[in-house]
């Protein structure tokens, strides 16, 4: 674990690609016509492995349990509150099973990350690095 003054290498590239995932989440999740699998119950696998990435993705900076209760309270919050919107959008219903299956794949991605997985950012810090 990180003490606060310790120096978090790519923290802000790692920030950057992170709030573009949100970005992307936000935007498939309110556009009109969203991608889909074409297999049955497809947007809950999009969901689930969406959020599961995110949490993942994010966990990375979280170095303490009350970081990373706060990253997946927030991920959970952000797929709820999406679900809502789409409920306001006209074109787009808000769906119940879809907030679970985020809240899933954000439990997913908590429970891959690291000690199970690696630390993918200090990883990719240590390959740029050199060290």
């Amino acid at each position: 674990m990180s003490a606060p003054n310790t120096p978090q290498p790519l923290r802000l590239p790692w920030l950057a690609i992170g709030w573009l995932g949100v970005a992307l989440s936000v935007y498939f999740s309110l556009k009109p016509h969203p991608p889909e699998l074409g297999i049955e119950n497809g947007d809950k696998v999009q969901h689930l492995v969406g959020y599961a990435l995110l949490m993942l993705w994010w966990v990375q900076l979280a170095d303490t349990l009350p970081q990373r209760v706060r990253t997946a309270a927030a991920l959970a919050a952000l797929g709820i509150g999406l679900e809502i919107a789409q409920g306001f959008t006209g074109y787009r219903e808000a769906s119940g099973l879809d907030a679970v299956a985020n809240a899933t794949g954000v439990l997913i991605g908590w429970a891959l990350a690291a000690p199970r997985l690696p630390n993918f950012r200090r990883l990719a810090a240590r390959v740029i690095g050199g060290r």
